[in-house]
């Protein structure tokens, strides 16, 4: 301890108390000789004594000497004077200073390699130099995780403060490599995004704060954001949406295969513009999915999904999305013990009285209705079959909300949950439920919504129940969802919708303005 204190004392002797008169009066060429000197206390002294000198004083190739030092120390650090802490620290500190005082390009690499990691200078003239110093930049990040913080904040210096010393494409690579950074590194990603000013990295500092599982990452995240949102709120929504191109291509940067098709549909969405609520959800929906298929990562799909639904929030628009149904079957007269939750249709039969079923899961509704207001609901239904017995002039079929629960797998005509499906006999102790006209029955007593079905009838219907998913949503109303029934006791009619087992299933179509 004794011995490593003297030679701290002696080290602040050499780098910061000599005077410029005393290295003057020393033999110059001796301290350009002790530069190569195989011991870093002897290289320091040297390096401290000369970098004092006045520029007109320093001898031939002074700057030559501490800039191939300056590399080598990046690249041969004498690992056990770091370990015992005698001070090596202190010398590659003050031997930057010294060599971003020469004001060089050609120190670039070696500022870059280990200059980076002691402040802010060292960081700016590396990111003055725009396109000069991507490689060394890279360089760095591979050479060592502990400086990787530092190379995503230079890059950021490079995008915020200097962007005019890129060209476009040199701008997109180095934006590029910010983005990766986050897969591996979301603490350096999380502060250059910050240092870096730009609002549209927002939306992937929010999924780090969100979903990231170290609390203090998400901490962190939420904190760097705080800067960026009012930047980001006051930009008009068509420079955020040339930002998301920016984004897309250094997103895509030498994308192949399927990220390579994924680009090119984001790149068709991102086309049309930004005032269309329906293709910015879909957008991000897409984004959405090439994340579940493992194609962008959480980061690169959050720059597109989030920048999306915030241009669809701030703009207030509307979107219309859907959700299937959750449970569906349906319910016959002529065999009042039997389930059809399993069939691929939900027949609606006026001669005979059979009925459907359907419920849509409350959660996934209000999930999609999030933070907007619900303008329209509606239900549709992909008609498979028309019985086209619908008579001259057509008959009424009506949707009308439940107010008992029952389930997909033991609705019956005579039970809402059979407990016991194989006896043909009905076991409904605490689920039977009125079917007959004389009642009182599971619905209420005014329909929902109404359609006149006719002859020839095909394609998709659909029932207005904006009503409905409102009251669930407030809750003003039990969700146990709809039943749909022909209106005629005396005339026929016989339809056949597609189940959610079908390829076409049940739709709830949310409209919703944000």
């Amino acid at each position: 301890m004794i011995r490593g204190m003297r030679w701290l004392t002696g080290l602040v002797f050499g780098l910061q108390i000599l005077p410029a008169t005393t290295a003057a009066s020393q033999n110059v060429d001796s301290l350009m000789m002790r530069l190569d000197s195989p011991d870093w206390r002897e290289r320091s002294v040297a390096a401290g004594a000369l970098g004092r000198l006045p520029a007109s004083q320093r001898p031939p190739g002074f700057a030559d000497k501490v800039i191939a030092l300056l590399e080598y120390e990046a690249l041969n650090p004498d690992e056990a004077a770091i370990a015992g802490g005698e001070g090596y620290g202190e010398y590659t500190a003050e031997l930057v200073r010294v060599v971003l005082g020469l004001d060089d390009p050609r120190a670039l690499r070696g500022i870059a390699l280990i200059g980076i990691g002691t402040g802010l200078a060292a960081k700016e003239f590396v990111a003055s130099h725009g396109a000069a110093s991507i490689p060394y930049l890279d360089e760095a990040w591979e050479l060592s995780a502990l400086k990787q913080d530092a190379v995503a904040q230079t890059w950021a210096l490079m995008l915020g403060q200097f962007p005019d010393r890129l060209s476009r494409t040199e701008r997109i690579q180095v934006l590029g490599r910010l983005i990766a950074a986050a897969e591996h590194n979301t603490r350096a990603f999380s502060i250059a995004a910050r240092r870096s000013g730009l609002p549209e990295l927002v939306a992937a500092l929010n999924e780090i704060a969100e979903n990231n599982p170290d609390p203090r990452r998400r901490a962190f995240a939420a904190y760097d954001a705080q800067p960026l949102l009012p930047v980001r709120d006051a930009l008009a929504p068509a420079e955020l949406h040339a930002r998301m191109f920016d984004l897309l291509d250094a997103v895509c940067l030498d994308a192949a295969g399927d990220k390579l098709q994924t680009c090119t549909t984001l790149q068709g969405y991102l086309d049309a513009g930004y005032s269309d609520g329906n293709t910015l959800d879909t957008l991000a929906q897409q984004a959405e999915l090439a994340e579940q298929q493992g194609i962008l990562n959480p980061y690169e799909q959050a720059l597109f999904a989030g920048n999306a639904q915030y241009l669809i929030k701030s703009q207030h628009l509307t979107v219309t999305r859907s959700v299937g149904a959750s449970a569906d079957t349906y319910i016959r007269l002529g065999d009042k013990n039997t389930n059809s939750g399993t069939e691929s249709i939900l027949r609606v039969q006026r001669a005979g009285d059979n009925r459907a079923l359907l419920r849509f899961d409350k959660a996934d509704v209000t999930a999609l209705v999030a933070s907007g207001t619900l303008v329209s609901a509606k239900l549709a239904l992909t008609i498979v079959d028309n019985g086209n017995n619908w008579g001259p002039e057509g008959r009424t079929v009506e949707v009308i909300r439940l107010t008992q629960a029952w389930t997909e797998l033991g609705a019956t005509w005579n039970c809402a949950t059979d407990t016991d499906m194989s006896n043909n006999q009905p076991d409904c102790p605490d689920g039977a439920w009125e079917m007959s006209d004389v009642g009182p029955n599971p619905w209420e007593p005014t329909a929902t919504a109404t359609m006149f079905f006719t002859n020839d009838l095909t394609g998709v219907v659909q029932f207005d129940v904006t009503a409905d998913v409102q009251a669930f949503l407030d809750d003003a109303a039990a969700d146990f969802g709809w039943i749909v029934m022909g209106t005629d006791t005396l005339g026929s009619g016989t339809v056949d919708f597609s189940s959610r087992e079908n390829a076409s299933p049940p739709q709830l179509l949310l409209e919703i303005q944000f």
